[in-house]
């Protein structure tokens, strides 16, 4: 099978490997504080990471959570101008997490016999939609969940250079479906892997032409309520302030100098598929993964078995599947991870359960363009460290 990166995951997949060495340098740094408490020596490596000479984002936080215990930490700020100390609990936008919500909630409308995993697009969307594309007839919902419908992405470099320019323009699927339905088919349905952010804005008219509702209001119905996610909102097109405690968020572009601060992203950048629709916290996220692993989140058990066949992918290092809105990733030292990784404008997360330990792990950096391994994968060495003593 062959494998396709889009251009969200390559960015990311080319600063984890810039940094790789970097990692490896932290870890190094990190086996000083092998002797002090979980909550210290995770605190020191975090701060180590977010001080090494070759990371540039102005704070990092890092949650962990099993029978064993909770731990919490942060370092560097959570404004870069007023300095104020960033807080383990601060909001953050989390990206392309959001298409684990989308996906719950997809999949929670396929146990209610709405539509089934192999309906092709002609029965769940109008055909001013699905006609757009390539093979729209034959493309299932099961395709669009797991990225293998081979519809190209929207995020080309010139949309990219213009959501850093203009943070708070509205921006439509309409738009989206516009850019992505003029560009090549990458492959025919179901024959190889590719990530494309168009899946899920599919999907979010999917639910709305199944419910009538918007999907914002599925996800809060289904999901942030019923789990009582109150760190977890999602604003609506023409809100671009983030409420409470949280982090601002700082992007690189290229040929512009310095990070602009693009924290008041509007949330129609990119909707259902993430970019800045999702606000949350990290221990919002932690229970969510949980819940959804547990398979509390379905009434079939069969419904998270579907969740988790994971076809053949790449974008990073450790990352080699991916299911129906949810990654596998396999690391260094025989660590699992099955979550989603969120890379935005002004951030990075990554946020998942790792099931030989039965305990969450969530990770944020409040930098769009900066290279996250230092943090997601040295805390999350030193975390399993802590959850196996």
């Amino acid at each position: 099978m062959k494998r396709f990166i889009g251009i969200s995951t390559l960015i990311l997949g080319l600063s984890l490997l810039w940094g790789c060495s970097t990692t490896g340098a932290v870890l190094k740094q990190a086996q000083a504080y092998e002797s002090l408490p979980a909550q210290e020596q995770l605190q020191k490596t975090l701060e180590a990471a977010v001080n090494h000479r070759r990371t540039d984002f102005p704070g990092a936080a890092v949650y962990v959570s099993s029978a064993k215990g909770t731990w919490r930490a942060a370092a560097g700020v959570a404004d870069r101008d007023a300095g104020t100390r960033l807080d383990p609990d601060a909001r953050f936008r989390a990206g392309s997490v959001m298409k684990s919500f989308v996906s719950v909630v997809v999949l929670q409308l396929i146990e209610e016999e709405l539509f089934s995993l192999d309906s092709a697009l002609p029965e769940v969307l109008p055909e001013s939609i699905y006609a757009r594309f390539e093979h729209g007839t034959s493309i299932t919902v099961r395709q669009l969940l797991s990225h293998t419908s081979g519809i190209p992405e929207w995020l080309v470099p010139k949309v990219y250079m213009d959501i850093g320019n203009n943070p708070e323009r509205m921006r439509t699927t309409e738009q989206y479906f516009e850019i992505a339905g003029s560009r090549r088919t990458e492959f025919p349905p179901g024959e190889s892997w590719s990530y494309s952010n168009t899946n899920y804005n599919l999907l979010g008219e999917v639910i709305e032409r199944a419910t009538g509702r918007e999907w914002r209001e599925e996800i809060e119905n289904r999901i942030l309520e019923p789990l009582n996610l109150s760190g977890t909102v999602l604003p609506r097109p023409g809100t671009t302030t983030i409420p409470g405690r949280y982090a601002r968020g700082y992007h690189k572009l290229p040929l512009k100098r310095g990070a602009l601060d693009l924290t008041e992203m509007d949330p129609s950048m990119a909707g259902a598929a993430g970019g800045a629709a999702l606000v949350t916290t990290l221990a919002d996220l932690g229970t969510f993964f949980s819940a959804l692993y547990s398979g509390e989140l379905f009434e079939d058990s069969r419904t998270l078995d579907s969740a988790l066949e994971f076809v053949a992918a790449s974008g990073f290092p450790g990352f080699d599947g991916y299911g129906l809105g949810i990654m596998h990733m396999q690391f260094e030292g025989d660590i699992e991870l099955v979550g989603h990784m969120g890379g935005t404008a002004g951030y990075m997360c990554l946020a998942g359960y790792l099931p030989e330990h039965n305990a969450e792990f969530s990770a944020f950096i409040s930098s769009g363009s900066d290279n996250p391994s230092p943090v997601f994968l040295s805390t999350l060495q030193v975390a399993v460290e802590a959850l196996t003593r």
